[in-house]
Parts: C-alpha cells; sequence; structure tokens
C-alpha cells in the first residue's frame, strides 16, 4: 500500500463508519434513515425497512473490506455499488423535490440537495481512484509518520463530508449555491 491509496482508504472507510454509526447509534437514528430509504425508494415501509437494515448492515462490512490489503478492492467495489444506489435515491428526490432529510449519518436535518449529489459523486471518484491505484500500490514500508499524516487528512476529508451541510448554513445561500 502507498501512501495514497493509504489515505484515500482510510478516508472512504472512515465515511462508511461514521455512515453506519450515525444510522445504528439509536433506536430513533435507524427509524429516521428507514424512513427517508421508504420516501427516496417508493418501497413499502416493510421492505424500505429491510433495505435500510441491509444497507446499515453493509456499510462497516465496507469499510473494514477496503482497510484490509487482501480485501481492498472487494471492498472498493462494494463501496462504489453503494455509493452508486445512495446517488441515484438522491437525484431522483431533488428531481422530485422530495424535502426530506437523507439521514446519511444519522440525525441531518437538511433536506436532500443538489450538494448531496455532488458530495456523492466525489465520493465515487475517490473510490474509483483507488480502485485504480491499489493493484499498483504493493511493497514499500509504510513509517508511522506517513500513516499519522494519512489518518489526519482521513480524519478531516469525513469531517468535511459529516459536516456538509453546517458547512452549506455556514456559508448561507448565495446565487449559484448548491441547493
Amino acid at each position: 500500500m502507498t501512501y495514497p491509496t493509504l489515505c484515500l482508504s482510510m478516508s472512504i472507510s472512515g465515511v462508511f463508519l461514521l455512515a453506519a454509526a450515525g444510522k445504528l447509534r439509536g433506536r430513533a437514528a435507524f427509524e429516521a434513515f428507514a424512513g427517508s430509504v421508504a420516501v427516496f425508494s417508493g418501497l413499502g415501509s416493510g421492505r424500505a425497512r429491510t433495505a435500510a437494515i441491509l444497507l446499515a448492515a453493509a456499510e462497516p462490512v465496507v469499510a473494514v473490506l477496503v482497510l484490509v490489503p487482501a480485501t481492498a478492492l472487494v471492498g472498493l467495489i462494494g463501496a462504489a455499488a453503494l455509493l452508486a444506489a445512495f446517488t441515484v435515491a438522491l437525484v431522483r428526490a431533488v428531481r422530485r423535490k422530495v424535502r426530506t432529510p437523507c439521514h446519511c449519518f444519522g440525525a441531518d436535518a437538511a433536506p436532500v440537495e443538489w450538494r448531496h449529489v455532488v458530495r456523492n459523486a466525489v465520493l465515487l471518484a475517490a473510490v474509483a481512484l483507488d480502485a485504480a491505484l491499489t493493484p499498483w500500490s504493493s511493497g514499500g514500508r509504510l513509517e508511522p509518520g506517513g500513516i499519522a499524516l494519512c489518518l489526519l487528512a482521513a480524519g478531516a476529508v469525513v469531517a468535511g463530508v459529516a459536516m456538509l451541510d453546517d458547512i452549506a448554513a455556514l456559508l448561507g445561500p448565495e446565487p449559484g449555491h448548491l441547493r
């Protein structure tokens, strides 16, 4: 593993771990997520709940697979599949002007907007880049300082992704704002 792939893998893993933790941190958080799955997917509440359980269970699995060199590509394929499904649901919701929060990271209060679609597109690009680099990133010893810097960078990426709505609120609604 090289430092670029380590930084990407840690970021992707961190986003999926945080998303799973937000959904699974309590009954209310999970119910809110299951409700948003029902609204976005058009599935009945029973099927949406099953889909929500499967999605919330898949996220930590993907997070771990991405970090293990022997399973990284499988994890990245899983990450891409989940992000693609989430992105399609978000695009459909925005186009239909659904004003429901996605609860992607738990207790999100902001309704789905184009910025959430852009966030997922950027995450998909990161997954694609990591997948492209992973086969050629074997060998070389990673130094503790480099690992720490990757962890710090990944933490900043994960925080930025998780706080997207807060950052957007701070920037305020202006012409051209991603809404």
